[in-house]
């Protein structure tokens, strides 16, 4: 786990969509930090280490709302209809010690056997969810596919995780497969065309030599 990130978070009390545009056009991201019993307090973060911090992996953060530090677990990310510009942030506020579930990224490391002999490595899952404590989140699971042959598939229960970290997703769901190379089947040489059309109305050879027999 990699250190954990402090935000200057500037607290809000404006709502609403509109309210939202404008800390966005201020270059920053509007967001909502709830739980452990306390209300709900809006804030606006610094776009370019959240957007950053995020795109690395991070959960945990501390945020410092008007000279309080909380810390929090990035709980819900809302993205534009592209998928690239992070609009609206939902942080809950934990303590360290207590046991979190989240999807942790995977990466895969290796080239599988079975690329060796055409197969490629389909990636069915690219995060797991684990439980651990909140001060142990891992930014990536490492998962080797050097071992994988054709039509291999690696489960959940192959994957060795760090210690204190519990996979919740079944033991036998597939992370990844060596799927065989395909197979393009040839299509049949179409049949030799007559050089030589036949005319419509022409007698040919044969008949006409019974014609003149007559």
């Amino acid at each position: 786990m990699s250190d954990t990130i402090t935000l200057e978070a500037e607290k809000r009390d404006k709502l609403g969509t509109r309210e939202c545009r404008r800390i966005r056009k201020a270059g920053k991201i509007p967001g909502v930090v709830y739980g452990h019993g306390e209300g709900n307090t809006s804030v606006a973060l610094p776009t370019k280490l959240t957007t950053e911090s995020i795109h690395k992996g991070a959960h945990l953060f501390n945020l410092d709302i008007a000279g309080k530090t909380e810390s929090v677990l990035l709980k819900d990310i809302q993205f534009d209809p592209f998928g690239v510009e992070i609009l609206h942030l939902d942080f809950a506020r934990i303590s360290l010690d207590e046991i979190v579930t989240v999807l942790v990224p995977v990466h895969f490391v290796g080239e599988a056997k079975g690329e060796k002999e055409g197969g490629i490595v389909e990636h069915e899952h690219t995060e797991v969810e684990v439980e651990c404590r909140a001060d142990s989140i891992p930014d990536e699971i490492k998962v080797n596919v050097e071992a994988l042959g054709l039509n291999d598939n690696l489960h959940v229960s192959d994957i060795t995780f760090p210690e204190g970290v519990t996979p919740t997703m079944e033991p036998d769901t597939v992370i990844a497969h060596v799927a065989a190379p395909r197979v393009t089947a040839v299509a049949d040489e179409p049949a030799e065309a007559s050089t030589e059309p036949e005319v419509l109305g022409e007698k040919k050879d044969d008949e006409g030599d019974d014609a003149k027999s007559e």
